[in-house]
């Protein structure tokens, strides 16, 4: 399997933006059940900035049968200081959002004073 590092196209994106340009970055699924630091470091690496996470796990466009009412999970607060800012992609009824908003913004303040933590292998 490729990993990112050996993308021609997204070290190509990396290299070629001007900094100042976010680059949105959803995890390794279309839809992540989880994001980590190790994945997130490498990603920063190839796009030579942290991502803004574009997050769909709350999503329900592709399929308006499904709901998602459960809080935002799956990132560890340890990742925000390892990102430039997170989007969410939130359900198409507007009512059903409001666990995953403010359990996203929860998670948001929880770690304001955030230092990224040197990550040993083994």
């Amino acid at each position: 399997m490729p990993t990112l590092s050996s993308s021609g196209y997204l070290n190509t994106v990396g290299s070629k933006l001007l900094n100042d340009i976010n680059i949105l970055w959803t995890g390794a699924k279309v839809i992540s059940k989880k994001l980590t630091i190790t994945e997130l470091e490498e990603v920063a690496t190839v796009f030579r900035r942290p991502p803004v996470i574009w997050d769909n796990i709350h999503a329900n466009d592709y399929d308006q049968r499904r709901m998602f009412l459960g809080p935002y999970d799956g990132r560890s607060t340890d990742i925000i200081p390892y990102l430039r800012g997170v989007l969410t992609n939130p359900n198409c009824e507007f009512e059903a959002n409001y666990i995953p908003l403010h359990t996203l913004g929860q998670w948001a303040r929880s770690n304001k004073n955030a230092v990224k933590k040197d990550i040993i292998a083994g």
